[in-house]
Protein backbone atom coordinates (compact mmCIF):
# COMPACT_ATOMS: atom_id res chain seq x y z
CA UNK A 1 0.00 0.00 0.00
CA UNK A 2 2.57 2.24 0.51
CA UNK A 3 4.04 2.17 -2.98
CA UNK A 4 0.90 3.46 -4.38
CA UNK A 5 1.51 6.90 -2.27
CA UNK A 6 1.81 10.06 -4.06
CA UNK A 7 5.40 10.50 -2.72
CA UNK A 8 6.46 13.88 -4.28
CA UNK A 9 2.84 15.31 -3.73
CA UNK A 10 3.27 14.10 0.48
CA UNK A 11 7.54 15.55 0.39
CA UNK A 12 6.51 19.02 -1.40
CA UNK A 13 3.02 19.18 1.03
CA UNK A 14 5.70 18.52 4.18
CA UNK A 15 7.70 21.44 2.64
CA UNK A 16 4.80 23.87 2.31
CA UNK A 17 3.28 23.18 5.55
CA UNK A 18 6.30 23.74 7.47
CA UNK A 19 7.15 26.70 5.63
CA UNK A 20 3.47 27.79 5.98
CA UNK A 21 3.71 27.00 9.67
CA UNK A 22 6.91 28.86 10.13
CA UNK A 23 5.01 31.83 8.59
CA UNK A 24 2.19 31.08 10.48
CA UNK A 25 3.39 30.74 14.07
CA UNK A 26 6.74 32.88 13.55
CA UNK A 27 4.99 35.99 11.78
CA UNK A 28 1.46 36.21 11.85
CA UNK A 29 0.61 35.15 15.21
CA UNK A 30 3.78 34.89 17.56
CA UNK A 31 2.63 37.70 19.95
CA UNK A 32 -1.24 36.32 20.11
CA UNK A 33 0.48 33.12 20.11
CA UNK A 34 2.48 34.11 23.27
CA UNK A 35 -0.31 36.16 24.99
CA UNK A 36 -2.65 33.39 25.02
CA UNK A 37 -0.35 31.09 26.84
CA UNK A 38 0.77 33.85 29.01
CA UNK A 39 4.50 33.61 27.86
CA UNK A 40 6.65 36.53 27.15
CA UNK A 41 9.60 35.99 23.94
CA UNK A 42 12.47 35.06 26.83
CA UNK A 43 10.74 32.08 27.48
CA UNK A 44 10.62 30.59 24.21
CA UNK A 45 13.72 28.02 23.69
CA UNK A 46 16.37 28.54 21.31
CA UNK A 47 16.30 25.37 19.92
CA UNK A 48 13.10 24.57 18.50
CA UNK A 49 13.99 21.19 17.06
CA UNK A 50 12.06 18.98 19.26
CA UNK A 51 8.82 20.17 18.05
CA UNK A 52 9.86 20.53 14.73
CA UNK A 53 10.76 16.97 14.14
CA UNK A 54 7.31 16.00 15.72
CA UNK A 55 5.57 18.27 13.72
CA UNK A 56 7.63 17.10 10.63
CA UNK A 57 6.65 13.67 11.64
CA UNK A 58 2.81 14.76 11.59
CA UNK A 59 2.45 16.33 8.57
CA UNK A 60 4.13 13.41 6.78
CA UNK A 61 1.91 11.00 8.57
CA UNK A 62 -1.17 13.69 7.62
CA UNK A 63 0.24 13.77 4.12
CA UNK A 64 0.18 9.82 3.90
CA UNK A 65 -3.33 9.40 5.39
CA UNK A 66 -4.95 11.86 2.67
CA UNK A 67 -2.86 10.29 -0.44
CA UNK A 68 -4.40 7.19 1.01
CA UNK A 69 -7.76 8.91 0.87
CA UNK A 70 -7.37 10.10 -2.45
CA UNK A 71 -5.87 6.81 -4.16
CA UNK A 72 -8.97 5.20 -2.71
CA UNK A 73 -10.80 8.16 -4.17
CA UNK A 74 -12.20 9.88 -0.70
CA UNK A 75 -10.27 12.65 -0.41
CA UNK A 76 -12.71 14.95 0.16
CA UNK A 77 -14.52 12.69 2.93
CA UNK A 78 -11.35 11.50 4.58
CA UNK A 79 -10.25 15.35 4.69
CA UNK A 80 -13.42 16.38 6.08
CA UNK A 81 -13.16 13.78 8.52
CA UNK A 82 -9.48 14.25 9.24
CA UNK A 83 -10.53 17.75 9.97
CA UNK A 84 -12.61 17.28 12.18
CA UNK A 85 -10.79 14.89 13.94
CA UNK A 86 -8.18 17.78 14.50
CA UNK A 87 -10.49 20.45 15.44
CA UNK A 88 -12.79 18.62 17.72
CA UNK A 89 -10.21 16.65 19.18
CA UNK A 90 -7.37 19.33 20.47
CA UNK A 91 -11.11 21.29 21.48
CA UNK A 92 -12.12 18.63 23.92
CA UNK A 93 -8.35 19.24 25.90
CA UNK A 94 -8.59 22.95 25.66
CA UNK A 95 -11.93 23.02 27.15
CA UNK A 96 -11.37 20.54 29.84
CA UNK A 97 -8.33 21.97 30.75
CA UNK A 98 -9.39 25.85 30.87
CA UNK A 99 -6.84 27.04 28.08
CA UNK A 100 -7.41 29.72 25.90
CA UNK A 101 -9.71 29.41 22.96
CA UNK A 102 -7.25 32.28 21.40
CA UNK A 103 -4.66 29.65 21.62
CA UNK A 104 -7.09 26.74 20.15
CA UNK A 105 -8.12 29.18 17.05
CA UNK A 106 -4.35 29.95 16.35
CA UNK A 107 -3.41 26.11 16.12
CA UNK A 108 -6.97 24.93 14.63
CA UNK A 109 -6.16 27.79 11.84
CA UNK A 110 -2.60 25.96 10.92
CA UNK A 111 -4.18 22.71 10.98
CA UNK A 112 -7.13 23.77 8.97
CA UNK A 113 -4.98 25.55 6.24
CA UNK A 114 -2.33 22.20 6.53
CA UNK A 115 -5.01 20.39 5.40
CA UNK A 116 -6.16 22.14 2.49
CA UNK A 117 -2.33 22.58 1.56
CA UNK A 118 -1.81 18.79 1.04
CA UNK A 119 -5.49 17.99 -0.38
CA UNK A 120 -4.06 20.88 -3.34
CA UNK A 121 -0.88 19.59 -3.49
CA UNK A 122 -1.42 15.47 -3.41
CA UNK A 123 -4.41 15.99 -6.15
CA UNK A 124 -2.27 18.49 -8.30
CA UNK A 125 1.02 16.88 -8.05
Amino acid sequence: MIGVLNWPGILLGVLLTMVMGWVWYGRMFFDAWLESQNRKKEDISASPMPGTITQTGAMLVLGMVLALYHHGQLLLPGAILTWLLFMLAPLAGYLFEERSLQLWGINAGHDSLAILIFCGVIVWV
